[in-house]
């Protein structure tokens, strides 16, 4: 007898990376990174089946997932933040990062909603 079951999602906030013009409450805020992993158990035993990328506006909480190659920038910027808070690289090197990744880019796609 197999016991399966799905424990949901985990949902991780990496902090704010960008500031842009949210389309749907109109303010200029910090965007947040997210990270959402879908989990499930065999038994007693977790593990994470999928992952998916999103930015969220701070104040209204309206966001968007971010396409592969976002997410693979999603990904790096994670790393570099997280090897920030563990002493293995500067401030000044994550935010060089993620002044120069895709996430820049961002403020395109956020224009293309507005007009629609």
């Amino acid at each position: 007898m197999l016991v399966w079951g799905h424990g949901g999602r985990r949902l991780r906030d990496f902090g704010a990376v960008r500031v842009f013009d949210c389309p749907n409450c109109k303010n200029r805020s910090r965007w947040h990174l997210l990270r959402v992993e879908k989990r499930g158990h065999v038994y007693f035993v977790r593990f994470t089946y999928g992952k998916d990328y999103w930015m969220a506006c701070e104040v209204c909480k309206v966001g968007f997932e971010l396409n592969e190659e976002e997410s693979k920038e999603a990904e790096a910027v994670i790393q570099k933040l997280e090897d920030v808070s563990s002493g293995k690289a500067t401030k000044d090197e994550a935010l060089s990062l993620i002044s120069e990744s895709k996430l820049v880019d961002l403020n395109r796609r956020l224009e293309l909603k507005r007009q629609a």
